[in-house]
């Protein structure tokens, strides 16, 4: 057995190795590649927030955001302005504004993954062979880019894969700033820009301030002062483009019901049967980095803070899970912990195959059996990476040009889960459901004001996901809001899972 190992390349860990690893990871590549080119065009929607992130940067660089929302159209603009202002600058170019933002999102992922890998490169480095410590790294990007909210969400126009990507550009800044301090500001300013795309992408920060406080506290405070400085001025600059109601959007707006009895079944739901092997490398990963043998971690005032700072992240990125028990909540809500667990990857990886070498003379079979567990994983995720997403191009483009053909005609304004149809049509977003309704359980917004808009004839169409009874339908429409649609849109027109809610014919009955 050792004999043959030898002789084709796997071990010690060579070009054979090397050569099988990378054709089983051939396919999920060549599948993501077909994922991420054919949603960057695409004219319709993909995801429900990409129409309410699309409107929100037209209404922000139209300098018509942040508004009150007692009246009509009204709109939550749950984020900060910063990936809107990077979709606006490169839909500026002349490039359709989803698309843009799409494009912005894609490469914010791409990013991502190159950020994960530079990290597992400095976390592994000093313990392995140049070979094996560039398998781990390529390991790290595989299992980042294989997990399904990095997947779903990555050529989608959210805010998440930015704040994803400054987030770890911060950290990877962070991590050598432990050695060259100036590189602390540029930290800081990262990590200020992933905060003003989504508010808790302040988990990073807090990771690599708490580790530099520990053991560089002067360049911590440096840090932490620059990020006051920049993350407050641009706050008072909103204030001042916008009015005060710029903070009750940003924190009193954007705070949705809290259901804990959701928080394993959305982590259930979330990571799907693919990534719970690519969670468990880096789980594992995890426990050897903290091992107290590991060559790092002997030394009382780390010279490399890439250990304990990943370590941290880790950390805090678990503890910030607890967000997804909330209504509204969806698996772009663990992109940064997929993040950290791809990262720490690259440490399991590593002790695989530097125990595959090391046995590879005296136990070549349980030599072949630490190199096999990589190879394996990677098999069983190629394996269960069907078509779905290719799939879903091809329902939103039929669907997406079916409803678009029922809503264009129809008069302003319209009520829609897909706000990509609309602003497509040539209509606008002017109410959002999903918000609105946590808005008014949270006493924040008094439903009774569109009821009576409704009632009165002054909505000429809904556009809603399914009906009553459904999940999406029972969570973003009240039911005196149901009430109204059915006494007064009692026609419907069916294209999907999308129901169109419009008044009758005319010449019918009431």
């Amino acid at each position: 057995m050792g004999s043959f190992l030898t002789r084709f390349g796997f071990v010690p860990i060579g070009r054979g190795y090397v050569v099988v690893l990378a054709l089983a990871a051939a396919f999920p590549a060549i599948m993501l590649v077909r994922w991420f080119v054919g949603a960057i065009p695409l004219a319709y929607g993909l995801d429900y927030n990409e129409g309410i992130v699309w409107q929100q940067m037209a209404d922000i660089v139209a300098g018509k955001a942040y508004g009150p929302i007692d009246r009509f159209p009204a709109i939550v603009y749950h984020y900060p302005p910063a990936y809107h202002l990077l979709t606006a600058a490169v839909a500026a170019t002349g490039i359709d504004a989803l698309a843009a933002g799409r494009l912005v999102s894609l490469c914010s992922t791409l990013g991502s993954a190159i950020l994960v890998g530079a990290l597992s490169h400095r976390l592994v480095r000093r313990e392995a062979t140049v070979t094996i410590a560039r398998l781990a790294t390529g390991a790290s990007v595989f299992c980042f880019l294989g997990c399904a909210g990095v997947q779903d969400w990555a050529p989608l126009m959210r805010v998440d894969p930015a704040a994803c990507f400054f987030a770890l550009l911060g950290l990877w800044l962070a991590v050598q700033a432990g050695e060259r301090p100036r590189l602390i500001y540029l930290a800081a300013a990262s990590f200020v820009v992933s905060v003003f795309c989504k508010q808790n992408s302040v988990v990073t920060a807090a990771a690599a301030f708490l580790v530099l406080g520990l053991y560089r506290p002067g360049t911590a405070l440096r840090g932490m002062a620059t990020c006051l400085l920049l993350g407050g001025g641009a706050l008072v600059s909103l204030v001042l483009l916008f009015d005060s109601t710029v903070l009750n959007h940003l924190v009193l707006y954007n705070i949705n019901r809290f259901d804990f009895s959701r928080l394993l079944p959305n982590l259930v739901e979330a990571t799907r049967a693919n990534d719970r092997p690519l969670i468990a490398l880096g789980l594992a990963g995890t426990l050897c980095c903290m091992a107290p043998g590991s060559r790092a971690g002997a030394e009382p005032v780390p010279r490399d803070l890439t250990r304990p700072m990943v370590l941290a992240f880790a950390g805090l990125a678990t503890l910030s899970l607890v967000t997804t028990a909330k209504y509204g909540s969806s698996s772009a809500y663990y992109m940064q912990w997929e993040a950290a667990l791809a990262i720490l990857s690259g440490s399991a990886v590593t002790v695989l195959l530097r125990g595959a070498e090391q046995a590879r003379l005296r136990r070549p079979v349980l030599a072949a059996l630490f190199a096999a567990v990589p190879l394996l994983l990677t098999l069983a995720v190629a394996l269960r990476m069907g078509p779905d997403h290719l799939r879903l191009l091809r329902r939103s483009q039929a669907q997406g040009e079916r409803l678009a053909a029922l809503v264009r005609p129809l008069d302003e304004p319209i009520l829609s889960n897909d706000m990509v149809l609309l602003l497509r049509t040539g209509h606008r977003v002017v109410w959002e459901p999903a918000i609105f309704r946590e808005l008014a359980f949270a006493g924040l917004w008094d439903e009774r004001t569109l009821v009576k808009r409704i009632r009165d004839g002054h909505i000429a169409a809904v556009l809603s996901d399914g009906d009553r009874g459904y999940k999406w339908f029972d969570e973003q429409f009240s039911p005196a809001i149901a009430d109204a649609m059915d006494a007064t849109l009692p026609r419907k027109e069916h294209v999907g899972n999308y129901v169109l809610h419009l008044p009758p014919a005319r010449g019918s009955r009431p």
